[in-house]
């Protein structure tokens, strides 16, 4: 029947489930030249420049995840949480020199404060 055709032809909903990646801004790139080095970064610690941090949160399928909880520590002591907005962006200013770490559902990245 139509029905049972039409649904048939329905695509699997992608992998909405668990965190693929945290990628990390200087105030001085944009996001497309950032993905475009993404695999060469991910060895790296990663540096911030100046006393802020931006960045997006990818799930599985690779799309940037809206109203997501994101936590920064420095060392062992808790800083600050933060969700992305509506477009999957996420911002901590105010930071001072140091190593920091950023975590959100078992994911976690290093970076450090460089003034």
């Amino acid at each position: 029947d139509d029905l049972g055709s039409k649904r048939k032809r329905q695509r699997k909903p992608k992998d909405l489930s668990g965190i693929a990646d945290i990628l990390l801004l200087n105030s001085s790139q944009n996001l497309s030249t950032r993905l475009q080095n993404r695999e060469a970064m991910r060895s790296k610690t990663h540096t911030v420049e100046d006393d802020k941090v931006i960045g997006f949160i990818f799930n599985g399928a690779g799309e940037k995840l809206k109203f997501f909880p994101i936590r920064i520590f420095k060392g062992k002591e808790f800083v600050d949480v933060a969700c992305t907005d509506a477009t999957g962006k996420f911002v901590f200013s105010g930071l001072k020199a140091g190593r920091y770490t950023l975590t959100t559902e078992g994911k976690t990245i290093e970076f450090r404060v460089k003034k």
